[in-house]
């Protein structure tokens, strides 16, 4: 499967890129660090309506503190993506102010993967350059079953090499293998070896969804004869003052006497209802 992933900086012409270029998916960045791409559900929505597969990414920085914090953030910004959507974290250990190589910035990655994952149950992929991939040792997070996701240009001429080598993993999920497009315009392009199938299964949730308690039943009461012949005599009395109130209204109004009785009898029958209740 051929497809792209594109963020804000392709803000001007994403309908073209989506309608030209995605031929089967889009990976939408949903947020660097803990800010929201703005132009990310615009995106994803008008790709969806495009009859397209769905991913988005995360870029965080270690230096933004707890893996833990991010990832329920970042958990929170995709609910409605959840079971529709691949899940990514673009981790990029020596990018930005995270200066260079730094194996505890693994452990926070999986620290991160394993989050998310328990929160959604979802599996994200994690992306990384093929530098990253053979600096650091991935063999935790490989063993946590997270797929690669992996950035390999070649000459970054546009043109796609095949599927690269890579460590740890026995082979990438998805290669991003050109940042410079088609047709001279700039972005992502990606390719991901597996089918419709294989892209839903990444996206699907594993967490069974738990319905809702029914409300506990409220328990009846019970009334005793004479609590019972109390309430009826009581709603005698009170249809008998309406009745009261309503035949003096009614002379006042000088309506004609067969009105009066149709208006009275239908009263009294409202009162021969409660009288013969339970009889």
């Amino acid at each position: 499967m051929n497809g792209i992933d594109i963020s804000n900086y392709q803000k001007s012409n994403y309908k073209l890129l989506i309608d030209k270029y995605a031929k089967d998916f889009v990976i939408c960045r949903a947020a660097w660090r803990f800010t929201v791409d703005p132009m990310c559900d615009v995106m994803y929505q008008y790709a969806k309506s495009k009859g397209k597969k769905l991913g988005v990414y995360f870029f965080p920085l270690p230096s933004d503190g707890s893996a833990k914090t991010h990832a329920e953030w970042a958990y929170k910004q995709v609910l409605g993506y959840i079971n529709e959507a691949i899940i990514a974290l673009d981790w990029e250990a020596y990018s930005g102010s995270d200066g260079v190589l730094d194996p505890s910035k693994v452990s926070w990655a999986k620290e991160w993967l394993d989050e998310f994952y328990r929160l959604s149950g979802v599996r994200p992929m994690i992306y990384m350059n093929s530098n990253c991939n053979s600096l650091y040792n991935f063999s935790e997070i490989v063993k946590g079953n997270y797929g690669l996701w992996i950035a390999n240009y070649g000459n970054n001429s546009g043109m796609n090499y095949g599927r690269p080598k890579v460590k740890y993993w026995s082979y990438a999920a998805m290669h991003q293998y050109t940042s410079n497009g088609k047709d001279g315009i700039k972005f992502d392009c990606d390719t991901f070896y597996g089918d419709k199938s294989a892209w839903e299964a990444y996206a699907k949730s594993n967490k069974v969804q738990t319905p809702d308690k029914p409300a506990p039943e409220v328990p009846s009461k019970t009334y005793t004869e004479d609590e019972v012949k109390a309430i009826i005599e009581s709603t005698k009395n009170n249809y008998q003052k309406q009745i009261d109130e309503t035949l003096e209204q009614l002379k006042q109004a000088n309506l004609d006497k067969s009105v009066c009785e149709k208006v009275i009898n239908n009263a009294k029958d409202g009162i021969n209802g409660i009288l013969n209740y339970g009889k």
